[in-house]
């Protein structure tokens, strides 16, 4: 069995110093490995023991200087300069959900409309914090990225709220088509017009309970800024046209840089 696999970041590759320096405080522990850098971004990193490479691969994802590395599994013929990245890992955060949909039933099914739900952030897990719900999803690269989720449920009748999805540590994507891994300069789609139409409501899936539980993507999300400067997201029920570009900054979570520069390395939180 080959005790190998191949490493891309999600965004601007760090120089292989300091990939490495930031990976043996992460898996140091765990035994002997290698790291070295390949075209294309891509690293090739080599572990000790097959049980090492399965603990990297299963408890992830793995962060360097804020950004996750997406580990692919070895496979033959691998050509680092013809591979392209079809999904990432990513930190998302939900606001606007109402305290019912904190169960985790009920907030997996929800975050399954954005990607493959990986695990919950143990913060939400527990409950500690309810400002809003942070999930590590498995994202296509090759879809637009969703602004939101419409939450529907069948108590009260007819009740119904807009979740907004910020992105953590998300790098470049188009303001225009919602694509990541391309600015609004290069995107072949154009001018949509700077409207956006949001779509309908699906059927509610039924969960244990008997209640009914429907989310739906789409529907605008609203930037709001407090006079002390906290961004904040509110939702925009109204189902109707908007005029506001499709995708912008207030998708994504900002940065808030520290004084200390050294690499930083982190594990995720478990399920």
């Amino acid at each position: 069995m080959y005790t190998m696999v191949f490493g891309k970041f999600l965004g601007r590759a760090p120089p292989l110093g300091v990939a490495r320096e930031a990976l043996t405080r992460l898996w140091g522990h765990l035994g002997e490995f290698s790291v070295a850098d390949m075209l294309n971004g891509f690293f090739l990193i080599r572990y000790s023991t097959s049980e090492m490479m399965e603990t990297i691969l299963t408890e992830g994802p793995w962060t360097v200087n804020g950004m996750v590395l997406h580990i692919i599994r070895w496979r033959p013929h691998f050509q680092a300069s013809f591979e392209k990245l079809t999904s990432a890992i990513l930190w998302v955060q939900l606001y606007n959900l109402s305290p019912e949909y904190w169960e985790m039933e009920h907030l997996k099914t929800v975050a399954a409309k954005i990607g493959k739900v990986i695990k919950v952030d143990e913060t939400t897990f527990l409950q500690d914090r309810a400002k809003f719900a942070r999930v590590c999803i498995e994202i296509d690269l090759n879809q637009p990225l969703k602004k939101g989720v419409w939450v529907n449920s069948e108590e009260p009748v007819n009740s119904q709220c807009f979740v907004s999805i910020l992105y953590e540590k998300l790098p470049v994507f188009c303001y225009k088509c919602g694509v990541v891994e391309h600015g609004a300069d290069g995107c072949k789609q154009g001018d949509t017009g700077g409207q956006s139409e949001v779509a309908g409501t699906e059927q509610p899936v039924p969960d244990p309970k008997g209640k009914g539980l429907a989310v739906d993507e789409g529907g605008p999300s609203v930037r709001m800024t407090s006079p002390q400067g906290e961004g904040r997201m509110l939702n925009q029920p109204e189902k109707e046209k908007v005029s506001d570009p499709k995708y912008g900054v207030w998708m994504t979570v900002a940065e808030k840089f520290g004084k200390s520069r050294r690499p930083a390395a982190s594990r995720s939180q478990p399920k």
